[in-house]
């Protein structure tokens, strides 16, 4: 019976998801993170750097401000963008103040600043690098898990149901009532996901090691090897200011993984994709 009614569910089409989805990605799309905010002192005749890692389909924005601590000659910095590997990105040369946006493939990167021209003068240096999210990332597939689950995992309360009653909500009720156990968390999920093009699914878990399963999750089909997910994923909390250590998935035996996003068995609504429990097995895969 469960089965059938969670097919049932998940195959209504869930228009109220996607307008729902809209406004989430647009929300979160405005986002913008700190990857690195501080004041350098550069001595006369010396150099420093910072050093921050980029990733693809991040936008950087890149500010320098030099104050004005000179005694002789003029208050400026050589400033220079290189990468680990590829040597020179961007060569500003001597500035008073910066304000530099850039796209870098994937990377270690350095913000050169140097010093070395002046013999008596130090300088004070406000450095901040912030990233931003592209357009283009409304249309990539870990961007949309991620924010959705995050949405979910913020508005969305855990309440059990009544003892000795299963109950199953449509997705639009657990909005509107902003509440539900994990199996209204996992339909809520699955359906939202599916209505934005996802192939998506609820997982039957056991978490008790006794081979039956007692809670449900929502899981998300990629065809993508887990090392790209991860890196998409680190880009993605770097705007969001969230740090996160992994995320958590089943195998497919045909190819590809199904990611796990459950808000009910994280440590905080920040990862809903990272899940600690154990046990933690999946036992049935109910998709329609």
């Amino acid at each position: 019976m469960l089965f059938v009614v969670i097919c049932l569910l998940l195959s209504l089409l869930f228009v109220i998801g996607l307008f729902l989805f809209l406004i989430v990605l647009n929300s979160y799309l405005k986002y913008s993170g700190t990857v690195y905010s501080g004041r350098i002192h550069v001595g006369a005749g010396e150099w420093e750097y910072v050093r921050f890692r980029a990733y693809e389909g991040i936008k950087y924005r890149i500010k320098i401000y030099v104050h004005d601590t000179c005694t002789i000659g003029t208050c400026d910095i050589r400033v220079e963008l290189r990468g680990l590997d590829s040597g020179f990105v961007k060569y500003f040369g001597r500035v008073t103040g910066l304000d530099y946006e850039v796209v870098l493939p994937n990377g270690v990167y350095y913000v050169y600043l140097s010093n070395t021209y002046s013999i008596f003068t130090s300088k004070d240096v406000d450095v901040t690098i912030t990233a931003y999210f592209t357009r283009y990332m409304l249309n990539d597939d870990v961007y949309k898990i991620a924010v959705i689950g995050l949405w979910v995992a913020d508005n969305i309360n855990y309440v059990s149901d009544p003892r000795g009653f299963e109950y199953i909500a449509p997705p639009e009720e657990t909005l509107k009532t902003k509440a539900g156990d994990c199996d209204d968390y996992a339909v809520l999920l699955a359906s939202m996901y599916r209505s934005v093009g996802l192939e998506a699914a609820v997982g039957l878990i056991d978490t008790d090691g006794d081979g039956k399963a007692e809670h449900a999750t929502a899981l998300v089909h990629l065809d993508e090897d887990p090392d790209t997910i991860m890196k998409k994923l680190s880009a993605i909390v770097q705007v969001l200011g969230i740090e996160t250590e992994g995320f958590s998935y089943f195998k497919d035996e045909s190819g590809g993984i199904w990611m796990i996003i459950d808000p009910p068995m994280t440590y905080g609504s920040r990862e809903p994709w990272n899940i600690e429990h154990k046990p933690y097995k999946l036992v049935e895969l109910i998709k329609p």
